[in-house]
């Protein structure tokens, strides 16, 4: 079983405008990142390995009202951990925090909700009603233990319906392309 444990810098610094910044997580360790843009335009921040090259996406958003949002980082094996961020587009101020994934918000009781991308730690698996009433991208990732990852919600627009989670799940990833778009996770 892989901890969701790390001793991880708690302030990166912070910047402006788009560029490649070098990520230091200590022993290429699962992560997430507490993202924000303020500014006019459009947010895509893209991970690179420690070659430079594309990895995968980690935050992107093109409601052009600054971004917030809650990403993991190096959850995933099947991934090259990332060493660096490349702001594609950020223009405007930003920050990035690196923080534990034990540290993400936890759902308390049977429901978690919220808006845009956010990592949610669960205690709960099996039948969950999962809802989203914004008009874009929408996805559910879950996240077990041994570093397993299955794609639970994939759709564009508004969803409401039943999905199974995977026992030994123990963080749900939601993507919600639209920052505006509330979503919402409940246990029976």
């Amino acid at each position: 079983m892989r901890s969701l444990e790390l001793d991880v810098p708690s302030a990166w610094p912070e910047g402006s405008g788009p560029g490649v910044h070098a990520l230091r997580i200590p022993g290429d360790k699962p992560a997430i990142l507490d993202i924000s843009l303020s500014g006019p335009d459009a947010l895509r921040v893209d991970a690179l390995d420690i070659n430079g090259e594309f990895a995968r996406f980690v935050a992107t958003d093109g409601t052009f009202n600054g971004y917030h949002g809650v990403v993991p980082i190096n959850q995933d094996t099947c991934f090259n951990y990332v060493h660096y961020l490349d702001f594609v587009y950020a223009d405007g101020s930003w920050t990035v925090d690196v923080k534990p994934i034990c540290s993400a918000r936890a759902m308390t009781g049977n429901s978690i909700s919220g808006t845009g991308d956010e990592v949610v730690l669960v205690d709960q698996t099996g039948e969950a009603t999962i809802t989203h009433t914004g008009a874009h991208s929408f996805a559910v990732w879950s996240h077990q233990s041994s570093s397993e990852s299955d794609l639970e919600v994939n759709t564009i627009g508004v969803f409401n319906d039943t999905v199974d989670i995977d026992s030994g799940t123990v963080f749900l990833v939601m993507e919600a392309y639209d920052t505006d778009g509330a979503w919402s996770v409940t246990f029976p």
